[in-house]
């Protein structure tokens, strides 16, 4: 059983065990950035959205067949094992104030 959890830049995958709800896209990008223009990319398999909007961080997965990648211009490339993977955006915060 695959157990671990990938990072690749603002995008944290993790394994699940369970097949992904949603609509597959016809895409293999996964995130673009507006600033830069380079996308966290798959060389293969699917990706599947429930609901588009990424401040949920949810219902977001990619199924991927064995030996697919994660490329981005700005990373090194992550080889994932077969599997499901739950897709989280992760942001970098700065100047955080607490009340």
């Amino acid at each position: 059983m695959n157990n671990k959890q990938y990072r690749q830049g603002d995008l944290l995958l993790t394994y699940v065990q369970h097949r992904p709800k949603g609509t597959p896209t016809h895409s293999l990008d996964i995130l673009t950035s507006s600033v830069t223009g380079h996308s966290h990319t798959l060389t293969a398999g699917q990706i599947f959205v429930n609901e588009p909007n990424w401040e949920d961080n949810a219902n977001f997965y990619v199924m991927v067949p064995e030996g697919a990648q994660l490329v981005h211009a700005e990373h090194a490339a992550i080889t994932l094992p077969e599997g499901v993977y739950k897709v989280v955006r992760q942001r970098e915060v700065t100047g955080y104030v607490r009340d």
